[in-house]
């Protein structure tokens, strides 16, 4: 099996993993607590799951779209568009802290290992 196809089969995983984020934001009263979020009254909770849960379906939609096409389009675009996530969590982390909860090691250390991950899978691939 040549590594292309390999990488292409590796997506699945992610892909199963980003609907289950967005399943656990939209069906999931614990993800406020979670993401460590009380949204207020009127448009919170709307707002909520809303964010949330475009990213994570843009990120199902370019992982689907590189399995289907083999295009490295979407994999540049999942690169950018994780470069944009780690800037703002590092700007975040560096101005108000960071604390130790679950989000952590499901949500945060993802974020930052899929980067570097994905930056080398994109070289081999060419």
């Amino acid at each position: 099996m040549k590594f292309k196809e390999i990488i292409r089969l590796a997506m699945i995983p992610g892909i199963f993993f980003f609907i289950g984020l967005f399943i656990f934001v939209n069906f999931f009263d614990y993800a406020k607590t979670f993401y460590d979020i009380i949204p207020g009254d009127i448009v919170g909770d709307v707002n909520f799951s809303t964010y949330p849960s475009a990213v994570y379906i843009f990120f199902i939609y370019l992982l689907f779209q590189y399995i289907r096409t083999r295009n490295l389009k979407y994999i540049d675009i999942t690169i950018m568009f994780l470069c944009c996530f780690i800037f703002a969590r590092t700007f975040s982390i560096i101005f108000n802290g960071l604390s130790y909860s679950l989000f952590i090691p499901v949500a945060l250390i993802p974020e930052y290992v899929a980067l570097p991950v994905l930056i080398y899978v994109r070289k081999k691939i060419l």
